[in-house]
């Protein structure tokens, strides 16, 4: 399944940069600007078997990966199988 991680960050710069660290990683990445306040969302997606171990395993990578930029790992979600 394709997963959505988001990751919260202050401003628009720090999330290009946590969008930048993360492509290297290997995760297809976009950020915009939160809806429900001032941050700015970066969208970590990544195709994976969905399991709750594997989840957090990946929440904990991008939450280390935000702390440089005052970011952190703020959930997930997915569209499922379509």
């Amino acid at each position: 399944m394709l997963i959505d991680f988001q990751v919260a960050s202050p401003t628009k710069k720090t999330a290009k940069q946590i969008a930048e660290s993360a492509t290297k990683l290997g995760y297809r990445t976009s950020f915009e600007p939160n809806e429900d306040n001032s941050d700015w969302t970066t969208i970590c997606a990544t195709r994976m078997m969905l399991s709750h171990p594997a989840v957090l395993a990946i929440q904990q990578e991008l939450d280390t990966l935000a702390k440089p930029f005052d970011g952190h790992a703020d959930g997930w979600g997915t569209f499922g199988n379509a």
